[in-house]
Formats: C-alpha cells, structure tokens, sequence
C-alpha cells in the first residue's frame, strides 16, 4: 500500500494519560482496551490545551514490548491526575501520514521497514516517540494521523 507522507516540523508537547507496557502480539487488544479504561478519566485533565488525543508508543525493546500511551496535551504538569503520568513529545521532524484504524499496522511496519530503508535525508530515529493524533470526537471508521520520528 502507498502512503502519503510528508516530513514535518513539530514543537514539543506535554501530554499526561495512561500507560500499558505492551507488546507487538497483543497491542490490537491491549491497545484499545487502554482508551477503554482513559476515556471516561479525560475529564479530569483540567488543562487539556486540543481538540486531539494522542497514542504514543515509548520504550522499544528487541523483544517487541514497548509502552503504549493513551494521552491528552496540557498546558501544564503540575495537577496530573491521581494514576495517570506525563510524558514529553520531543521537537523535531517527523514523518506525517493519514490512515485508518484498520491498516495502522500495516503503516507502522511501512514506516519502521520500506520507508526507514530508503530515506537518507531525515532517517527514521527509532529510539524516539512515534505517535499517533486522534480527534477527540475520533470514530473506529475514521482516520487518524500517524507520526514517525525523524532524526
């Protein structure tokens, strides 16, 4: 499948949320499940800055775990509600796309494999936050942005 992907420059964003250490296997499970249990806690985020959720993904490890994020952005750190935790979105370029829920993993492979091979201008940091950026009135049937970390 072809994606459209343009490279862009984003500032960095402070979001809180919830995290679940996950891994490739079951993150289209687990995943879901993690927005399941954030959503009806959004509203205690008191300085929510977007019209946006974000799904990050942290943490890599070589055995396919990593730290999926389910998270709005704030303005500020210092009321994150009781059980939730921050994390930083670094500054920097990052590769854009638009998919559907439904091919999200075919995208991520896509990025991390066709597409990090064939880049020698702003190669794929692999070490980095990649995410993706829902509307906060997002449904399954619609489409969301999927970021990739560029170095």
């Amino acid at each position: 499948m072809a994606y459209d992907v343009t490279v862009v420059d984003l500032p960095a964003r402070q979001l809180v949320g919830l995290r679940e250490r996950v891994n490739l296997a079951d993150a289209s499970v687990k995943c879901p499940a993690l927005w399941e249990r954030f959503m009806p806690m959004c509203i205690e985020i008191s300085d929510a800055t977007e019209e946006y959720a974000y799904g990050a993904s942290t943490s890599m490890a070589e055995n396919g775990e990593f730290d999926y994020w389910a998270t709005l952005p704030v303005l500020s750190t210092v009321n994150i509600p009781v059980g939730m935790e921050h994390l930083t979105l670094r500054a920097g370029k990052y590769a854009k796309c638009v998919v559907e829920l439904a091919s999200i993993e075919k995208a991520y492979k896509f990025f991390y494999g066709e597409w990090a091979r064939t880049r020698t201008e702003h190669p794929v940091d692999f070490t980095a936050t990649s995410f993706e950026r829902y509307a906060i009135d997002w449904q399954e049937t619609g489409t969301l942005e999927l970021y990739v970390p560029l170095s």
